[in-house]
């Protein structure tokens, strides 16, 4: 028996403050480096919701990471074995299966794992492991007790995407924080960190992204967790 299912459309939205100087430059470096910056923070915002295994997920907001609550494997401190174990636990398919990781990661792995004939190839930019793709990013988790590494089916995700648009102001009151305390349905108190961008002489741009994900099948997600070979 099947059973139905939706997915909402939900927004990223990514802002970014330039001056009006910069953007009345008409030459196409200053072109490319607004553009590069809000699509590097916009790739940076979904791919950092989409593989965060400590992302929850907020009803209505923000979708939880494919990685939560999936299967989750203590590494051994050896590549093998924790491949092996992967993909013991992992019931996706694999002919559409990726690894994800961090960038550091993927060096440790290629590193300490290549001699093994298992990872001869994987670096900070991707490569093959045990036959299957590598991809990095730098939303992957990575601290002083390793990395994660994910083990995910492709096929086995149901993703929308609707893109995205551009919106720019002069006039907008904003808040220059990386935790931002207002909220449009129940503002707090201003902060020292209000600014006016009319008063200013500044332009926001605001790159909003329509999107949102699920998995539409248990096992097709299994994570490695405090991956580290050195």
């Amino acid at each position: 028996m099947f059973e139905g299912s939706s997915l909402d459309t939900l927004t990223a939205t990514v802002l970014q403050v330039v001056s009006k100087e910069l953007l009345g430059d008409i030459s196409a470096q200053a072109e490319t480096l607004i553009r590069s910056d809000m699509l590097n923070a916009a790739r940076l915002l979904l791919d950092r919701s989409f593989i965060d295994e400590s992302n929850a997920g907020t009803p209505g907001l923000e979708p939880a990471a494919v990685t939560y609550d999936a299967p989750t494997i203590p590494s051994s401190g050896n590549i093998t074995e924790d491949v092996a174990a992967a993909l013991a636990q992992f019931s996706g398919d694999l002919s559409t299966a990726v690894w994800v990781a961090h960038p550091r990661t993927g060096v440790d792995i290629g590193l300490h794992g290549g001699g093994k004939g298992l990872a001869v190839d994987v670096g900070a930019r991707g490569g093959t492991l045990a036959g299957l793709p590598v991809m990095t990013s730098e939303a992957a988790t990575h601290d002083s007790s390793g990395g994660t590494i994910s083990l995910v089916d492709a096929a086995g995700v149901c993703l929308l995407d609707e893109g995205g648009s551009v919106n720019v102001s002069t006039e907008a009151m904003i808040e220059l924080d990386d935790a931002p305390t207002g909220d449009a349905a129940a503002p707090a108190a201003a902060t020292a960190t209000r600014m006016s961008l009319w008063q200013a002489d500044l332009v926001g741009l605001l790159l909003s992204w329509n999107a949102n994900w699920k998995k539409a099948r248990e096992g097709s997600v299994v994570v490695i967790t405090g991956a580290h070979y050195g």
